[in-house]
């Protein structure tokens, strides 16, 4: 009973972090603002009120109080903007835009098309391309988590015989960070939209802008999908597919990192939210192998990632 009471007030401890992290008050205390009146001032805030915020985050380990003065915890430390690990954007990502859509998805659930479009009138990327602080949360979340989740991926799968690599909705370019710490010497390409590429942090990548609906140049002998696929339903992955195979030279490869649902520790919410915010859902490897074999690849390896993640190295037909 009590982990069910627990459930039902747990937005209580996620929502004071997110916005503590939207309106820099990490960032602010780590710059010497230490005391309630202090973040009262900075911030425009009432002092009474301050204060229960301030405590709430103390509450939740982020921040401690020694002789009336706050500073950050280590995991306070890792919302800052500053921190080498810091999960800033991260914290703040699912706090708006997915959590309205989350509390409206009877839309969902009626029709089976995505809560967010009712709500906000567009499909979700084209929603986030078309304001720059929006865009720049995102693309610095998903980051966030890449860091992370692809510190190792050059390490696990071959890539030393290609010539050209190239990230297909590669964001900001993490992906492609990590493995030109592996390979300082090779090509690599990262291939995004015009307003993504304008964020990018990495400057020793190329770029090149694009859609991946549209022609992808033909530059590349191996090209990476990481995390795009499970955004779009099968008609539109099969476009996407379809633009690939075309650019890829004979014996060209195909590497998808992407969860699987064949592991059952896989959180079932995680379909509930594509399905919620893009219309898609994660897919089976069955699932895989049917939408690539529709599109003329064929899966040569699996290799696990990490517990969620997994990446098919595929083969041109």
């Amino acid at each position: 009973m009590n982990e069910l009471k627990d459930i039902f007030t747990s937005y209580w401890n996620y929502l004071p972090l997110a916005k503590a992290c939207k309106w820099n008050v990490f960032d602010s205390i780590l710059e010497g603002f230490h005391t309630e009146e202090l973040v009262a001032q900075k911030m425009g805030w009432e002092l009474n009120a301050t204060s229960h915020f301030l405590s709430t985050l103390e509450y939740l380990s982020v921040l401690h109080k020694v002789d009336n003065k706050y500073r950050l915890t280590e995991k306070g430390m890792v919302l800052t903007e500053s921190h080498p690990k810091s999960l800033k954007y991260a914290c703040i990502l699912w706090s708006e835009e997915h959590l309205n859509s989350w509390q409206n998805m009877e839309t969902t659930l009626k029709t089976g098309q995505p809560s967010f479009e009712s709500l906000y009138g567009h499909k979700f990327f084209d929603y986030i391309s078309s304001d720059k602080d929006k865009l720049k949360i995102y693309h610095k979340a998903i980051a966030e988590y890449a860091r992370d989740d692809y510190e190792k991926i050059a390490d696990l799968i071959d890539l030393s015989p290609y010539g050209v690599i190239m990230d297909l909705g590669g964001g900001i370019g993490e992906l492609l960070h990590h493995i030109r710490i592996k390979f300082p010497s090779k090509r690599l390409i990262l291939f995004d939209r015009k307003e993504v590429l304008e964020i990018s942090r990495y400057s020793d990548i190329e770029v090149l802008e694009g859609n991946f609906f549209s022609d992808i140049p033909r530059v590349a002998d191996c090209i990476f999908l990481s995390r795009v696929l499970h955004d779009w339903n099968d008609q539109d992955a099969k476009r996407i597919l379809h633009n690939v195979n075309i650019c890829l030279p004979e014996k060209g490869s195909l590497i998808i990192v992407e969860n699987s649902i064949d592991q059952e520790n896989l959180p079932a919410t995680l379909n509930l939210n594509m399905q919620i915010m893009t219309g898609s859902h994660e897919r089976t490897e069955k699932e895989f192998r049917n939408l690539l074999e529709e599109s003329s690849f064929t899966i040569s390896e699996i290799y696990s990632l990490n517990s969620l993640l997994k990446i098919l190295l595929c083969q041109k037909k």
